[in-house]
């Protein structure tokens, strides 16, 4: 026997409840939970609140008509199988109560349990075919919403691509002009130069750009090798301080003993770190100061990048960077932070941003790491200053 069956009828006229009270007691098929109502107003409460299985409701109820109950059912939502019931045998009045919304309907002298039995049945399955229609339905529309809400990403990436490649496409061209026109004077070599590292910084845009886009597509795959942690954080630190230089900006690196090996994405991961540094040097006040510090936690490798002091609007990324949306105007620093976390998640690791109780702000990037081989990395000090540029390698153990 199959599980019982929820089952609610509303007839004005307590004998016809009884009468079908005894042909679904008699079903072959089913084991009936039956709740019958003589008042309208009870019974629509009760099916509102239970949502039967199925519901058998009169046509005649008194003063209302079954139809008026059917279609404040329909109207509060009530999705289930509604089986008329009527003392006459008319093919209009079937015709009126399907259009109203009715799933079948039962003359009141063909009650027998055989007929009874076939209508639960069809009732039944017509709920369940219903069912996995609406569930299809959602599926189909949270694939579309997907598929739309992937579509509108990729619009969003694809403008901002073609926005931020203009400027470092636009430089090269220009400097490439210049070089044409340079002739033989000293000037050729520094034209060549400043092309190469527009070009440089163009592909290596042009690279984290589509990034974002294999990010859209769920389809970036990352190209891992061993490295040192100490070496990682030295050269992020050095090909930063052109534009710590540049802003006036003091960058330091304090690096622990014994940071061990990270297993990195270098280039991906290379740009992270700097674009990292690259916020906070930019974030600086004139003449602010970066500091960036590497130590091992266990097994993780623990970089964190601080500013003494910051610019009012630089904190605009770090309320980005907690899950704040800024609306337009931030798409690109938007954009950036989500490749960012998606590298740095991608290698097991970490990415937060925080302001300092002192005024500055603080990035912590987090890292599986291991063991070196050989020997342990000694502490190392180096810093850039304003005023004099000098690397100091201490052989210190602590």
């Amino acid at each position: 026997m199959r599980h019982p069956l929820q089952v609610v009828s509303i007839d004005d006229d307590p004998q016809d409840g009884v009468l079908l009270g005894r042909a679904l007691e008699a079903s072959r098929h089913w084991a009936v939970a039956h709740a019958h109502y003589t008042d309208p107003t009870a019974g629509l409460i009760c099916v509102l609140e239970r949502a039967p299985d199925i519901l058998f409701l009169d046509v005649l109820l008194g003063p209302r008509t079954g139809l008026d109950v059917l279609e404040r059912l329909v109207e509060e939502g009530y999705s289930g199988p509604v089986v008329m019931l009527t003392g006459y045998d008319s093919p209009d009045l079937a015709v009126g109560c399907m259009k109203a919304g009715a799933f079948d309907w039962i003359a009141k002298h063909d009650l027998r349990p055989d007929t009874v039995d076939q209508t639960m049945a069809a009732a039944v399955e017509w709920s369940r075919v219903r069912r996995a229609g609406l569930d299809r339905q959602r599926d189909l529309l949270a694939e579309n919403e997907r598929l739309q809400e992937k579509s509108r990403r990729l619009e969003r990436v694809s403008r901002v691509i073609s926005q931020e490649l203009q400027t470092p496409l636009a430089v090269a061209a220009e400097f490439s002009r210049l070089l044409r026109v340079a002739g033989e004077d000293d000037f050729r070599d520094t034209y060549a130069t400043l092309v190469s590292e527009a070009c440089r910084q163009a592909e290596g845009h042009v690279a984290d750009m589509w990034d974002l886009v294999r990010i859209a597509e769920g389809d970036l795959r990352l190209e891992t090798r061993s490295e040192a942690a100490g070496a990682f954080l030295r050269r992020a630190v050095s090909l930063m301080l052109p534009l710590a230089t540049n802003r006036r900006v003091q960058l330091r690196l304090f690096a622990s003993r014994g940071l061990g090996e990270v297993n990195l994405d270098v280039r991906r991961m290379l740009q992270v770190l700097m674009d990292v540094i690259r916020h906070q040097i930019v974030a600086c006040v004139d003449g602010g100061l970066v500091d960036v510090r590497g130590r091992r936690d266990g097994e993780t490798l623990r970089v964190s990048v601080e500013t003494n002091a910051a610019e009012p609007e630089a904190r605009a990324l770090v309320r980005m960077a907690q899950g704040e949306d800024l609306g337009d105007g931030f798409e690109m620093l938007s954009l950036s932070l989500q490749h960012a976390r998606e590298v740095v998640v991608r290698h097991g690791g970490e990415l937060t941003a925080a302001l300092r109780d002192e005024g500055g702000i603080e990035w912590s990037l987090v890292l599986p790491a291991r063991e070196a081989s050989g020997e342990g990395t000694p502490a190392i000090e180096w810093a850039w200053q304003t005023d004099v540029a000098s690397e100091h390698l201490a052989g210190r153990t602590s």
